[in-house]
Order: structure tokens, then C-alpha cells, then sequence
């Protein structure tokens, strides 16, 4: 098939984001040399891509959904299946909640991947918290769902 020069770089340049794509769409890339006098060589192998369209998926959390006896000093670990944009993490990305009242703390994203919410201070023993995780985006756009999971601190 014919291919439209997305963009010409030097010979030292050993990767390029295509920042034109719509969500959704499959793409065939191919590269080739060209030179100094613009004749160009033999094409690689085309590769065929389907653009990105779903955003961070929750893939684990801890404490897990519906724990019991969750020590009182936990900071919640929030995983994603993919690495997400430090842009759309905010202050209320994790909450931690009781009987819909927030409880306060700090997010911190400690891997591309990876989001840890630490309570100010302990939990009440013997109590149900949930955790609810807000949409975040990944890094071409593309925003996740909300998750929820519930724990129980443990009687100590």
C-alpha cells in the first residue's frame, strides 16, 4: 500500500510518537532511509497498531475489597494496569471514606503505575471504610472509571 510521510528525522533518532492518531482507528507504519539527495530505500516490515481508547483500569488495591481486621495505620496502595498522567491525579483521587464522611490524607504517586493514599492519622477500630478511586488518564488522554472497594479496621 501507499504510505504518507508522517516525518523525517536523523539517522541518531531511534523512536516517534504519532501524535496525529484519532482513538479507535488502526494504523500500518512503516520506515525506510532516505538520502542526502532524497532517493528513498527499502520500507521494514509494516506493523499495524489500533489506537489506545480505554483509560486506567484499578487493577489492584490494598487493603483488598472487602478485608477484615486491616490494621489501623494502613495507607491504601492503588495499582492501575497501565502508567497513568501525573496530571490528572488530584487531591481527591483517593478518598477514604466512613459513613460519608472524608477522612483526611495524602496521595502520592509513588510509580507511573501506582497511587498510595496515607490518613492523617489512625482509623477508628472497628469500622467500615470505603475507598473510592476516581477516573484518572493515561498518557495519550484517555480517562479510566471510578472504582469502589470497602475494608474493615481490625478491634485493636
Amino acid at each position: 500500500r501507499q504510505y504518507s510521510v508522517l516525518e523525517q528525522v536523523d539517522a541518531v533518532v531511534t523512536s516517534f510518537d504519532d501524535v496525529s492518531t484519532e482513538h479507535g482507528r488502526t494504523y500500518r507504519y512503516a520506515v525506510a532511509p532516505v538520502d542526502a539527495s532524497g532517493l528513498q530505500g527499502l520500507e521494514s516490515k509494516a506493523v499495524t497498531v489500533e489506537v489506545d481508547t480505554v483509560g486506567p483500569r484499578v487493577i489492584d488495591v490494598d487493603p483488598n475489597r472487602a478485608a477484615r481486621q486491616v490494621q489501623r495505620d494502613i495507607a491504601v496502595s492503588v495499582r492501575f494496569n497501565e502508567p497513568i498522567d501525573r496530571v490528572s491525579v488530584g487531591n481527591r483521587t483517593i478518598s477514604l471514606t466512613r459513613n460519608g464522611v472524608r477522612t483526611r490524607g495524602v496521595i502520592e504517586q509513588v510509580s507511573d503505575e501506582e497511587l498510595t493514599f496515607t490518613p492523617d492519622g489512625l482509623l477508628k477500630k472497628k469500622r467500615t471504610y470505603t475507598i473510592t478511586v476516581r477516573p484518572v488518564s493515561d498518557l495519550v488522554g484517555n480517562e479510566g472509571r471510578s472504582f469502589t472497594s470497602t475494608f474493615r479496621t481490625a478491634s485493636q
